[in-house]
């Protein structure tokens, strides 16, 4: 049985406003939300830093770093692992509306796809070793807790 596109997009919106709609019920929805908006301004930052990285970039305005940003989210949406290649093509399809040489907004999405999975293994990683160094202290406290009392 084969689902309909427009019931397709109905389903994936009302996912969206379910999800949305979520936030309501947390116990701490205004530092969530604050930290959502923190996450997406710092690769936001990171975006537009790297632009100067590359002599071709360097000059490019703030917009220009939100629209790669933009439309390299939508890449690593895209349904491929890790945005491999749909973020490249986003982030330099998006500069060449700046006047940014396709080879060249490549090259600039290559860096920036890097960075950003780099920060994300090292930084995931270490939080599964904060994290798993956290619960394990704290299942000893309750187990030492329930022995004492």
């Amino acid at each position: 049985m084969q689902i309909s596109l427009v019931k397709k997009i109905a389903i994936f919106a009302s996912g969206i406003i379910t999800g949305l709609l979520s936030i309501r019920k947390l116990e701490n929805k205004w530092q969530f939300i604050f930290h959502s908006f923190f996450i997406w301004f710092i690769y936001f930052v990171v975006t537009y830093i790297m632009f100067f990285a590359m002599q071709d970039t360097a000059n490019l305005p703030v917009s220009a770093g939100l629209v790669a940003m933009v439309l390299g989210a939508f890449g690593m949406a895209a349904p491929v692992q890790g945005g491999i290649g749909a973020y490249h093509l986003m982030v330099s399809g998006a500069l060449l509306i700046y006047g940014i040489p396709q080879e060249k907004g490549i090259i600039l999405a290559t860096i920036l796809h890097t960075s950003q999975a780099l920060v994300m293994v090292i930084f995931g990683g270490l939080s599964v070793i904060a994290l798993a160094l956290f619960y394990n202290k704290k299942t000893n406290d309750r187990h030492e807790k329930q022995n004492i009392g």
